[in-house]
């Protein structure tokens, strides 16, 4: 336990400026957005219509900002990779801590950019006019719902990042990129021709989780939300076992993968 504190640590101190700077970006774009919009460009509408477009955009955007973290991370390291060869602490714990801290900045930015929503509504001329929450949980189910898809993206990120730095090693960059845009590409048509199939219909949609009926989901300034959480339902049982057992398929994968890379 004390090791992963540490390695927490280690990603923190690493990493807190883009932390930062992700947090600040939060508070100008949320807040900051309207108003510029409004009083610069005189562009009509409420303020916080725009803070929904606004502010819908950048957290729709927290779909890569896990990948963001664990890309930058995994890059400064691989400046000195004997640091992966000699430490005492397996592959899997030195990912998995860059993926765990990626993950709670992911949460923690998601709940930081709700509050900046939540005060733009309140600042504006609807602040008020609707019980706490029907407001909180419809944002709630987006958040849930942008958290679990981003651990697929990064699953899905690192794995092909590891393709590509095996491949870099034994074939040079560019036919390693190459291949790796190929490999994806493929990869793409598979899964596409397995999701439309229907094979995994049935399954997905069982055991629908449902928080609010709350008309936020259906309201013309809310279209950025309403393809995460159709018809308010922010995940299903099924669903989650599907993506959440490939997601832990691709991390395997790209830890085997990258441990390879580490010790050619």
């Amino acid at each position: 336990m004390k090791s992963w504190r540490g390695l927490i640590w280690k990603e923190w101190l690493l990493l807190r400026w883009g932390v930062g700077l992700i947090a600040v970006l939060s508070f100008f774009v949320i807040l900051g957005g309207p108003l510029a919009i409004q009083k610069l460009l005189g562009v009509p509408g409420s303020y916080f219509s725009h803070a929904l477009v606004f502010g819908g955009t950048w957290i729709v955007l927290h779909l890569f900002v896990g990948l963001f973290l664990l890309f930058t991370s995994l890059g400064n390291e691989m400046k000195q990779p004997e640091i992966w060869l000699h430490s005492p602490v397996p592959m899997a714990g030195l990912v998995g801590a860059k993926v765990a801290f990626a993950s709670i900045v992911t949460t923690a930015s998601l709940l930081w950019n709700g509050l900046l929503l939540g005060i733009a509504f309140y600042l504006s001329e609807g602040g008020g006019t609707i019980p706490f929450e029907e407001g909180v949980l419809p944002l709630l189910s987006v958040m849930v719902a942008l958290f679990l898809r981003s651990l697929f993206v990064m699953g899905l990120g690192f794995f092909f990042w590891s393709v590509y730095q095996v491949l870099h090693s034994r074939i040079g960059k560019f036919l390693g990129a190459t291949a790796s845009y190929i490999i994806f590409f493929l990869s793409t048509i598979l899964w596409e021709k397995v999701r439309v199939s229907g094979i995994l219909d049935s399954l997905k949609a069982f055991g629908p989780v449902k928080w609010t009926d709350a008309a936020f989901f259906n309201e013309s300034d809310s279209y950025f939300f309403m393809g995460i959480v159709p018809e308010g339902v922010v995940f299903t049982i099924g669903g989650l076992l599907v993506y959440g057992a490939v997601t832990v398929v691709l991390f395997m994968a790209g830890g085997v993968l990258f441990e390879k890379k580490v010790r050619l």
